[in-house]
């Protein structure tokens, strides 16, 4: 917008030149540190405010020092978010030709992409939470981007308010491990020294940072119960949406691995949250991908589902290298299972999965990349469960992979091998492949997500992601978790070629069951909650400042009333030495210690 483009394919042109500017410069930082496991840290203050002249010295000044730390992690996310903004920006060009505002669109992108980077390389609390908050200001503008309509400014508001908490708890748990630590900077607040012997600094306040940056990332990354913001969104444009679902889960993977060692010293209550949360959120977005026919929906569930896996492996010994290999395959895999899911249903003219079919043969390429991404999405964590295949909780990790990848290929066998039937104001014959400028995108995201969600059972993969060696897992072990992967697509397509109408019916009904639940819970909601609250508010307004302004007038008559009246000198003495007294004791309670 700076630059003053404004056409559609000038806009898209430069967007493409500095994503492939800025792919470029990771690729050629990544092989000039290939060989060097030790992150590359460079520096330099910005802000520096002196607030008190005693006490720790620590907490003396306020500063914010711009703090860069690139270690193997960091270009391999900062490459996935790119690679992920030019696959979304070249489908753009064709899938997004009706949409308003190209110039906004693609600064907005531009800045959720500079906003991501700028918190897998940040070094600082501060300047990470300032990135996080960049973009989330730009997510919101993308979600937001057709605000002229009044249905789709309303349903955007869920992009701004519900992840503003996340947002919130984020800066929460900076400023609690600022007043205890008095430092921002990840490498001063790792060392064991300073997170355990601080004075009046204990458990209790890692355990509070903790949750705090817990509710950060899953609300963020839209994972059960916060998804509510990522489905109420799935009218804004299609790929501002794919993009947010890939971005944020990476996103809070990697935030998650920055602040470990708050979760290692802060007892095991930290790692019991998350682990509880991790698991409840995963098996819940798991199950209500099997409810409802909307095929946006179950794909946004599916993809939740997993990303909460992700974090759930992170708390399992050893196993946080595979975690950070899934993070990276998911965030590659969920924008394209909705770039197809979009292309299905602009083609079709319909979310239901039950007027939906024929489009393997109609759409193959299309319908492929679909199955290609689910399958990566289901064969993300199995590296995880090969590395430490005895861990206690594992069935969940195994029960919860089986139902995810059942829910998202289940999208694909009613969508691909359906019945695709003639209805009122269509005709089959119709429909027709997308334009290569929009399939293969999603092609390429798609076998992108496989690749990498294979590649964590590679050992060499693993220790350039985390550093240092990393644990190998047996031959069995990782047959035995392919073929845990694949079980849930297997049974995806069992049931979807054995049992058709079974595989709609139950789902439906479900969804009618979800939604009575849902609107009972509105009900509820509105009539003990919203009700009663918007009834306080309008009593305080109606009668309480009107009371309180009637008060306030009449006390401001009587002042002036009294103040005309003739004062004696006596009392003016009075006066003055009251203000004097005041004026001092004010002085002696606010001077520094040296005065009193």
């Amino acid at each position: 917008m700076v630059s003053g483009i404004r056409g559609r394919r000038a806009t898209s042109n430069f967007t493409i030149l500095v994503l492939l500017v800025e792919l470029a410069d990771a690729l050629l930082v990544g092989w000039a540190r290939y060989r060097s496991s030790d992150p590359y840290r460079l520096g330099y203050q910005w802000i520096n405010l002196a607030v008190s002249f005693e006490g720790a010295t620590q907490f003396q000044a306020f500063g914010i020092d711009v703090s860069l730390r690139v270690d193997h992690l960091s270009l391999a996310a900062v490459a996935a978010i790119t690679l992920v903004a030019l696959a979304i920006t070249f489908w753009h060009r064709q899938g997004g030709r009706g949409e308003a505002g190209p110039a906004r669109f693609h600064a907005t992108l531009l800045l959720a992409v500079l906003g991501g980077a700028g918190v897998v390389i940040s070094g600082d609390l501060a300047a990470l939470t300032a990135w996080w908050g960049v973009a989330g200001v730009a997510t919101y503008l993308l979600l937001a981007h057709r605000f002229g309509t009044e249905a789709a400014g309303r349903v955007s508001r869920l992009g701004l308010t519900l992840p503003f908490l996340g947002d919130l708890a984020l800066l929460c748990a900076v400023a609690v491990l600022y007043s205890r630590f008095g430092a921002n900077n990840l490498d001063k607040l790792s060392p064991a020294s300073v997170l355990t012997q601080t004075y009046d600094a204990g458990l209790k306040t890692l355990g509070v940072a903790a949750v705090l940056f817990t509710i950060a990332i899953f609300v963020r990354g839209g994972l059960f119960p916060f998804t509510r913001w990522q489905q109420g969104t799935l009218e804004a444009p299609p790929a501002a949406v794919a993009f947010v679902q890939g971005l944020w889960p990476l996103l809070g993977a990697v935030v998650l691995w920055r602040v470990l060692p708050v979760f290692y010293f802060g007892g095991p209550q930290p790692w019991r949250v998350l682990a509880y949360a991790a698991a409840a959120s995963a098996v819940a977005a798991a199950l209500l991908a099997l409810a409802g026919n909307d095929l946006r929906r179950s794909l946004v569930w599916g993809g939740a589902a997993i990303s909460a896996l992700v974090l759930l492996a992170f708390g399992q010994p050893g196993a946080a290298g595979t975690s950070l290999a899934a993070a990276l395959a998911v965030a590659l895999a969920r924008p394209a299972t909705l770039l197809c899911g979009w292309a299905l249903v602009r083609a079709m003219r319909t979310n239901d999965l039950v007027d939906m079919g024929d489009a393997w043969r109609r759409m193959r390429v299309t319908a492929f990349s679909l199955a290609v991404a689910c399958a990566g999405l289901g064969l993300a964590l199995a590296p995880k469960g090969a590395i430490r295949a005895s861990w206690r909780s594992d069935w969940i990790l195994a029960v919860t992979i089986v139902l995810a990848g059942f829910g998202l290929m289940r999208v694909y066998v009613l969508v691909a091998h359906s019945e695709l039937r003639r209805r009122r104001a269509f005709e089959p014959t119709r429909v027709r492949e997308v334009a290569p400028v929009m399939w293969w995108p999603a092609w390429l995201l798609a076998l992108g997500g496989l690749l990498l969600a294979l590649a964590g059972f590679l050992t060499a993969w693993i220790a350039f992601l985390a550093g240092g060696h990393q644990p190998g897992a047996v031959l069995q072990t990782d047959v035995l978790w392919l073929l845990i992967g694949l079980a849930g697509p297997g049974l995806a397509l069992a049931a979807g070629f054995a049992a058709r109408p079974m595989s709609l019916s139950l789902p439906a009904r479900a969804g009618v069951w979800l939604a009575a639940a849902g609107a009972a819970g509105s009900l509820l909601y509105a009539r003990y909650v919203r009700t009663p609250g918007l009834g306080i508010v309008e009593a305080f307004e109606q009668r309480g400042l009107r009371s309180g302004e009637g008060a306030l007038g009449s006390a401001l008559g009587r002042a002036e009333a009294w103040a005309a009246r003739p004062v004696s000198a006596a009392t003016a003495l009075g006066l003055v030495l009251l203000v004097v007294v005041a004026a001092a004791l004010l002085a002696g309670l606010l001077a520094p210690g040296i005065y009193r």
